[in-house]
């Protein structure tokens, strides 16, 4: 029996195509040269595996799961920063003002707020607006007939 890969052998959770003799170029993947070293059933079935125990990413289309992080400011001006604190097996995540992340901050006041409460008020704005679209008119101030020419 061969040992498990390792996880340089690992491409994103999933075992590398070579190991069924195929090669991977640009995206495509072909025939390889040489012999396949693992039943084709057999990868099949570890990839089912690996898909499955493969942890779902809960992130925003900028790789970040904080929805407006670095676009939103305390009455000081510092900015929010996205951080997150941990109990009981369980992840809070908050907007912290800038100043209270670093440690020389002591005693210093600032703005906790949390990250699901910020980010759903600011989608619940976002959303009213787009199927307000007289109001999103307005707000931007064109005409609605007005279309951009290509």
């Amino acid at each position: 029996m061969r040992p498990a890969p390792s996880s340089d052998r690992l491409a994103g959770g999933k075992l590398k195509q070579v190991y069924v003799g195929k090669v991977r170029h640009r995206g495509a993947i072909h025939d390889g040269a040489h012999e396949a070293i693992v039943d084709r059933a057999l990868f099949d079935a570890v990839q089912a595996k690996l898909a499955a125990g493969a942890p779902r990413r809960r992130t925003g289309p900028s790789g970040s799961p904080h929805l407006i992080a670095g676009r939103v400011f305390d009455e000081t001006g510092d900015r929010l920063t996205p951080t997150h604190a941990n109990k009981r097996g369980r992840r809070y995540q908050y907007y912290v003002s800038r100043r209270l992340t670093q440690r020389r901050a002591t005693g210093a006041g600032g703005w906790r707020l949390a990250a699901g409460v910020l980010d759903g008020a600011v989608l619940d704005v976002v959303t009213g607006l787009l199927r307000a679209r007289t109001q999103l008119v307005d707000r931007l101030g064109v005409s609605p007939d007005v279309r951009p020419s290509k």
